[in-house]
């Protein structure tokens, strides 16, 4: 539940509180300005949203984060940030495990480190599957963001910088597109008033 919004029984009683996001993106760029933080970005930013706010900027995001791996590559979508110099940070980077109960029900045991495509990949390479996608991830430009519970993990994630993957290496994992989206608010925004939020359709 969003601390912000009135959650009202009565949907024409709901009002959102937070201010609109040019309010917001203002109070950030005076922040920057007055040197109390280096940078400032968004999360799940659509196009639109993004186009919207670069519109008005001062100091455009630093970065866009949003969902991103194997199974959900979003090619145009980078394409569009790399017009206008704004990087993509990528949660569920590696496509697996983890946090289940907000992800689509006929997606949550999918496991891109399981796909036959990385497996075959990571054994002709000699390292381990996840380490063949931040590879991928880093090819293309991208911030992969990766979490482990396993210490040991640590390094192996890092080493993924010296993993070099081919240009048939990269047409097989971009192959593996298949647009799935693991985290839909739609699926989990129940404080919407409408309860369907269609976030990005």
């Amino acid at each position: 539940m969003r601390p912000d919004i009135d959650t009202e029984t009565d949907p024409d009683n709901w009002k959102c509180t937070t201010p609109p996001l040019h309010v917001m993106w203002k109070q950030l760029e005076d922040l920057v300005k007055a040197g109390k933080i280096r940078s400032i970005g968004v999360s799940n930013c659509t196009i639109p949203l993004l186009l919207d706010l670069l519109s008005y900027a001062e100091i455009k995001p630093a970065v866009n984060q949003v969902e991103l791996h194997p199974y959900h590559a979003q090619p145009k979508f980078h394409a569009f940030h790399e017009k206008f110099g704004v990087k993509v940070q990528c949660y569920a980077s590696i496509g697996a495990g983890g946090v289940t109960e907000k992800r689509v029900e006929e997606l949550r045991q999918v496991n891109a480190m399981t796909d036959k495509v990385i497996v075959d990949i990571a054994a002709r390479l000699d390292c381990t599957p996840a380490q063949v996608i931040l590879a991928w991830h880093l090819h293309r430009g991208l911030i992969p963001l990766v979490k482990t519970a396993t210490p040991a993990r640590l390094p192996e994630n890092i080493h993924a910088v010296q993993i070099k993957l081919t240009e048939e290496d990269m047409t097989a994992i971009n192959g593996m597109d298949k647009g799935w989206r693991f985290f839909n608010p739609s699926t989990w925004a129940h404080w919407s008033p409408l309860g369907f939020f269609p976030f990005f359709e």
